[in-house]
């Protein structure tokens, strides 16, 4: 019962700042392109209103998709159907949401990159290197991990 009201607890908080970030979107995407990239004012214009389209087919298109991949997963939980196919099943259905973003964003970002400078270009790989090599460390360190308990357990 305990952890029933943990989880509860939990997904509420979840559904609430989830619910909140997706209405203020627009402005965290902006803020997390300014991590990689100085946009100017005319440039912020142009990805302002790409975002907008961008966010409006998302909530037209692909949230209703999630609310029924969502309720799957739920009704395999709460009915303790949840084995090894049903997961993969569930990971191979975000999968395809992620792909569908990209697909729907790749196309327009291409045609928006010539609006970048050869500085704003060097800046953004600079920065999309650093965060490869540190996702590439916290990996190594967590194969380490597996790896360390796997000869403990042997």
């Amino acid at each position: 019962m305990r952890n029933l009201l943990i989880i509860t607890v939990i997904l509420i908080l979840t559904g609430c700042t989830t619910k909140f970030a997706y209405k203020n979107l627009d402005w965290v995407a902006s803020w997390y392109i300014s991590d990689y990239v100085q946009l100017t004012e005319e440039q912020e214009a142009v990805v302002d209103e790409k975002l907008a389209a961008w966010l409006a087919w998302h909530k037209r298109e692909e949230l209703p998709r999630y609310l029924v991949d969502l309720n799957a997963l739920t009704s395999d939980i709460s009915q303790q159907r949840l084995n090894l196919e049903k997961l993969t099943f569930h990971v191979d259905a975000i999968k395809q949401h992620w792909q569908s973003i990209k697909t729907k964003l790749v196309p327009d970002l291409v045609l928006m990159s010539p609006l970048l400078s050869e500085q704003q270009v060097s800046y953004l790989f600079e920065k999309l290197d650093k965060k490869m090599w540190k996702s590439m460390r916290k990996l190594k360190r967590c194969w380490r991990l597996v790896l360390n308990n796997r000869k403990m357990t042997l």
